[in-house]
């Protein structure tokens, strides 16, 4: 079983949902969180709950879709801290009929749930191979394999997500870097209320879940690798 205690975590989208989730978790394991989001309070509202886990702690209000702010402000922490596990977690949703974006909406949906990706995993990845050892997780969803009506702009970034993930899998195996692809049903979050704001949240996964998930891959021996999940409601209606 692999050991996490002291391992430092740095996790996109971190401040709600599942990244909150995903940060609770492993601080629990004795992980140092670090990550970002765009809402400062929410960040300094999580540091208040990791207190008592007497862990390090490091967030940045940043977007990250906006590579050269994303690598400002991240270099001088990065060249100081390296990073064991990338959790890509941050990501919106939009869910309308393609005629009725604007540009500006699709291109936001595609700059925070790819290029976000591309932009994070870009400045990390060089210190994991530097010392050949890391794991990178990708949440993505259902929606990157099952298409809806209103999904034009968020399914495209969940299907490009798999084939960056798979095909990144392939060029970090050698470096002793593992690479998990999870993709949640409905889970319990802001999202699905954009998506679906009439679905029974009591039947539908909580964002604990998906972190269960998510720690049980961490915890397998190095030798093996999850490289992909799905993890679905047992009965959501």
């Amino acid at each position: 079983m692999s050991e996490l205690k002291g391992k430092n975590v740095f996790i996109s989208g971190v401040s709600k949902g599942i990244g909150k989730a995903i940060a609770i978790k492993l601080a629990k394991e004795g992980c140092n969180i670090f990550g970002l989001s765009r809402t400062k309070v929410d960040l300094e509202k999580l540091q208040d709950e990791l207190k008592p886990f007497n862990i390090y702690n490091k967030f940045f209000a940043v977007d990250v879709g906006d590579y050269y702010n994303l690598k400002s402000t991240l270099e001088p922490f990065l060249k100081e801290t390296k990073i064991d596990i990338l959790v890509n977690n941050a990501g919106i949703g939009m869910f309308k009929n393609l005629i009725e974006y604007s540009y500006e909406e699709f291109d936001r949906v595609i700059k925070t749930n790819l290029y976000g990706v591309f932009n994070l995993t870009h400045l990390i990845l060089p210190s994991m191979i530097e010392q050949e050892f890391g794991d990178i997780i990708f949440i993505s969803s259902l929606a990157g394999k099952n298409v809806n009506a209103g999904g034009t702009a968020y399914s495209a970034t969940k299907f490009a997500l798999t084939g960056f993930a798979h095909s990144l899998m392939l060029e970090v195996r050698q470096y002793n870097i593992r690479v998990c692809l999870v993709h949640p049903g409905s889970v319990d979050t802001d999202l699905i209320g954009n998506f679906n704001p009439n679905i029974n949240r009591e039947k539908i996964l909580k964002p604990e879940d998906v972190a269960e998930g998510i720690l049980t891959f961490l915890k397998l021996p190095r030798r093996a690798m999850l490289s992909e999940f799905e993890i679905r409601p047992t009965n959501p209606k």
